[in-house]
């Protein structure tokens, strides 16, 4: 979050050198700061969104490295990526508006339409919640997904979706910055204006014509692009759809307890750590990794850098888990033949330590919210047909 206001803050301050150059340069005695100030804004609302998309590119990237290698470490890559970019995407927001009532009328007044920029804040709050819908698919996907082969062609096939439609909503921003800058004219603005997205958002330059056109080509470009997208979230209606039977499917299969039939369509990942059935009341969304680095937790990798090795532990925290239902789970690992190694309770806290081979875990209770605490070498849960059905297959 820190990170994103300073480069704001840079970003700013350098649009206003340049523009405020461009500015002095000329003779016009009248000419007011209005259109630097809604170029501010919009390149703040550029940045911030090309930011996410680049979040969510980083994580199909890790999910593309897991279906190369198919091992445990590009797995937990994979998913530590996803829930490093989901707090990211959680901390981004638009700064403070710059252009006034008054710069709109002053603009309008030269023939400029700036309609649009009165809505950049709403346009951004339903922009960063559907890419964090997104997130909660893919969260799935990789949670989920990656355990049957069938459900994860299904998985591939939404992340190659996803890209085509992060390219066209970046597209999306080019269009937009190209059609603000034609309507403004000025040859010394678009060069410098295309000066700060070429280091500030990289993608959204690259897919700006360096020369804007007329503003009513641009708008037949902007079109075509969006039916483009109408067409891709038609598909991932279909990809949905997909996903629904697989669903059923694996329901039927269950029910009939076909479990051969589940086993022979388990996806091998090479390399996994100790498996364990989850509770029925399993909810892992809320998840945090985390890294050590001489013994202390070690701050997070920033989105889009490569991950050296997968993280040394995690947090999954869950609400509304009542004490019995601890109770009740730490008994069914009992019969299992994985008893808890100690268990304390004080202060309304419940403490159950668990450890195997190399991997340490414990289940924390308290105030109905359990946060099972993953400090050495991290276990993986799965459903729990999973372990019956891979010995079955």
């Amino acid at each position: 979050m820190k990170r994103k206001k300073l480069v704001l803050f840079m970003l700013s301050a350098f649009l206003c050198l340049f523009f405020g150059a461009a500015k002095a340069s000329r003779a016009a005695e009248d000419e007011s700061t209005a259109e630097i100030r809604m170029l501010n804004d919009l390149v703040g609302y550029v940045y911030q969104c090309e930011s996410m998309y680049s979040d969510v590119l980083w994580v199909l990237d890790g999910f593309d490295r897991f279906d190369e290698a198919r091992t445990w470490e590009s797995l937990e890559k994979a998913r530590a990526s996803l829930a490093i970019a989901k707090r990211d995407i959680e901390s981004c927001g638009l700064p403070e508006a710059e252009m006034t009532l008054s710069d709109q009328i002053e603009l309008m007044r030269r023939g400029v339409d700036v309609s649009f920029m009165e809505n950049l804040a709403a346009m951004f709050d339903g922009e960063r919640t559907t890419i964090l819908n997104i997130c909660g698919n893919l969260h799935y996907e990789i949670m989920e997904g990656v355990f049957l082969q069938d459900d994860w062609t299904v998985s591939r096939r939404y992340v190659s979706l996803l890209k085509e439609l992060i390219a066209c909503d970046i597209q999306y921003l080019a269009d937009t910055s190209d059609w603000v800058l034609a309507s403004l004219g000025d040859a010394s603005v678009v060069e410098r204006f295309h000066g700060v997205m070429e280091s500030y958002c990289p993608r959204t330059y690259a897919s700006q014509d360096k020369v804007p056109g007329l503003p009513e080509m641009i708008e037949e470009k902007a079109d075509r692009n969006l039916d483009r997208i109408e067409d891709l979230l038609l598909e991932q209606s279909k990809i949905i759809g997909a996903s629904t039977n697989r669903l059923n499917a694996m329901t039927d299969l269950i029910e009939q307890g076909d479990l051969a039939s589940i086993g022979e369509n388990i996806l091998p990942i090479s390399g996994m750590p100790l498996l364990l059935f989850y509770p029925v009341w399993y909810d892992d969304r809320d998840i945090y990794y985390y890294w050590r680095e001489n013994g202390e937790v070690a701050p997070l990798p920033a989105p889009g850098t490569v991950l050296e090795r997968i993280p040394d532990g995690c947090r999954i925290k869950i609400p509304g888990v009542s004490k019995d239902e601890v109770e009740d789970y730490r008994q069914e690992l009992e019969n299992a033949g994985l008893p808890s190694l100690t268990s304390s309770e004080e202060n309304g806290k419940l403490t159950i330590l668990y450890g195997l081979y190399d991997s340490v875990f414990a289940l924390i209770w308290q105030e109905d919210s359990v946060s099972i605490l993953m400090t050495e070498n991290p276990v993986c849960f799965v459903p729990r047909w999973y372990p019956a059905a891979k010995n079955a297959g």
